[in-house]
């Protein structure tokens, strides 16, 4: 009976640490979606089919980042209709895969003039072998470089973030340092004014008293 119950035990502590996995999993890709989705609409790209771009972002890369199995196809398409780009695009990343094989995908687009670009990002899974990619987008994985991409600009922007908040800081010091000596500046040149006052005074009623002295003598 201890037997088993130690054994139930071990059990409970082999799978406990997988919805903490699961949580991290989704905090980065929470973090990666915020700076891929930043990017994409820096670049002019929008979401399609009604969903907001961050939230694709993050539900994709939490399959991606789950499952190591999974691998990524791009496609890529430019069309006057938007049906017809995503179509294509899709077509392009996915036309050599069963429907079934697909466990995730997003799209984006952006207007070029009078024509639409379309990219598809998809993932492949169920033991799928990877087949030749067709994309003029070019290749497998283009998200990972890109995520790359995202976090180092995320990191320099950050670097010369903490670079004008030094500067900004330094700044005010001296700010403050200047205002501090002219303060003190100020402050002497009043406390010499009063002294002087004072000075004056005490000879003023010194000679006062001495020329009373001298009239009381004569």
């Amino acid at each position: 009976m201890k037997r088993i119950i130690l054994l139930a035990l071990a059990g409970l502590m082999a799978v406990a640490p997988a919805p903490a996995q699961s949580r991290k999993v989704v905090k980065q890709a929470k973090e990666d979606a915020r700076l891929l989705a930043r990017q994409f609409k820096t670049d002019g790209y929008k979401a399609l089919d009604n969903v907001k771009l961050e939230d694709a972002i993050t539900d994709y890369l939490s399959d991606k980042y789950s499952d190591k199995s999974l691998f990524e196809v791009v496609g890529k398409a430019t069309e006057k209709n938007l049906n017809e780009g995503k179509a294509r695009a899709r077509q392009e990343a996915l036309s050599v895969y069963p429907t079934a094989a697909v466990r995730n995908s997003f799209f984006i687009y952006k207007k070029n003039r009078r024509k639409y670009d379309v990219i598809c990002y998809a993932l492949i899974g169920g033991g799928t072998s990877r087949g030749y990619s067709t994309s003029s987008s070019g290749g497998f994985n283009r998200l990972d470089q890109e995520v790359k991409e995202a976090r180092q600009e995320a990191k320099k922007e950050a670097r010369q973030e903490q670079k004008e908040i030094k500067k900004a800081q330094a700044k005010a010091q001296k700010k403050a340092e200047q205002a501090r000596k002219k303060a003190d500046k100020a402050h002497q040149k009043a406390v010499d004014k009063a002294t002087e006052k004072a000075r004056k005074a005490i000879d003023k009623a010194d000679r006062e008293r001495e020329k009373a002295l001298e009239g009381i003598n004569y």
